[in-house]
């Protein structure tokens, strides 16, 4: 499967780049992150927003989006079930942090043969732009400890990925959007009681 990418039109005074796999649009995930930030910076009442918060609104972000569109993903990558919640590499490796405050770090790219770096672009898909801000209305507010412990749910998508490795079923952590989709429910009911 070849991966493309599309030069489109400047947003907020940058070039926006996007990624396509055949007709489906792959958002860098440092990039969305960094809207999270952006768009948490904007939010006083989502700060302070640590390493570990950022993950699991990520998380979040995608699994409502992968909910919305039925199984498919639009974040490139996967997210992997590590012991304390659902991670994306790509991120972990470009925050360098998990738990320190991260609302002014911003992820970059970086050319590793010139040393260069420079800014990640945004996600430009309306529709993703429009769940972030519904995560972050809704679960943003809450506790670090809330938060993960939504992700962490009984019968959630991170809970069966672990529990089918530890039963031998599974051979890795990464979290299928397919699993997502089918069990975020779950996860819906942990907010419930946790809000409850």
């Amino acid at each position: 499967m070849a991966l493309e990418f599309v030069r489109a039109p400047r947003i907020q005074g940058r070039d926006a780049t996007i990624f396509s796999v055949g007709s489906e649009l792959r958002q860098d995930p440092r990039a969305v992150a960094n809207w999270i930030l952006d768009t948490a910076a904007r939010m006083p009442a989502i700060q302070p927003l640590t390493g570990n918060k950022l993950h699991s609104l990520l998380f979040l972000v995608h699994a409502r989006n992968v909910s919305r569109r039925r199984g498919r993903s639009s974040i490139k990558g996967e997210f992997e079930a590590w012991g304390d919640g659902a991670f994306h590499p790509s991120v972990v490796k470009a925050f360098n942090a998990r738990t320190d405050l991260v609302g002014a770090l911003r992820a970059c790219s970086k050319n590793y043969v010139t040393g260069e770096t420079r800014p990640i672009n945004q996600p430009i898909d309306s529709d993703f732009l429009l769940d972030i801000r519904e995560v972050l209305t809704n679960s943003g507010r809450l506790s670090d400890e809330q938060v993960n412990r939504m992700i962490c749910a009984p019968g959630g998508p991170w809970d069966h990925i672990r529990k089918k490795v530890v039963e031998g079923k599974a051979v890795t952590y990464q979290i299928d959007p397919e699993i997502i989709a089918s069990r975020i429910r779950a996860m819906r009911l942990c907010l419930d009681s946790t809000l409850g």
